[in-house]
């Protein structure tokens, strides 16, 4: 679909408007809600489609709380994930995630037979996690 022009999207507006009987305020307000709807819908549709072995997230033209929901979300399936794997075992590199007194921990242990230690993780270190 091709984009209008400003004048075109006004005259289009202004005919949505009366054919439906909506102030032009009220019509702006339900075209945002219809945009956030399509853009979510968009970012579902390729998050759906993942890259090599990671899920897909969309992150232009999205509002940040729709980025931080949609990459709890990934990072806590990818954690629920790696923790049924190690059975038990803590697992050699990447951290299992824990919330700890209210802050974002990471369980890990850098080699094998080494002892496994409790982190807390900064912004870097979570988005280190995000892009792995």
């Amino acid at each position: 679909m091709q984009r209008q022009s400003p004048i075109e999207q006004s005259e289009l507006k202004a005919v949505i408007g009366a054919r439906f009987s909506l102030a032009k305020r009220e019509l702006n307000q339900q075209l945002a809600v219809l945009d956030r709807e399509l853009r979510r819908d968009r970012a579902r549709e390729h998050a759906d489609k993942p890259v090599g072995d990671k899920p897909g997230i969309i992150v232009n033209d999205r509002q940040r709380s729709e980025l931080i929901e949609e990459s709890s979300a990934v990072l806590t399936a990818a954690n629920a994930a790696r923790i049924d794997e190690a059975k038990g075992a803590v697992p050699v590199g990447l951290p299992l995630i824990f919330v700890r007194g209210g802050r974002v921990v990471g369980l890990l242990r850098d080699k094998e037979g080494e002892a496994p230690r409790l982190n807390d993780l900064n912004a870097t270190e979570m988005y280190g996690l995000l892009v792995r």
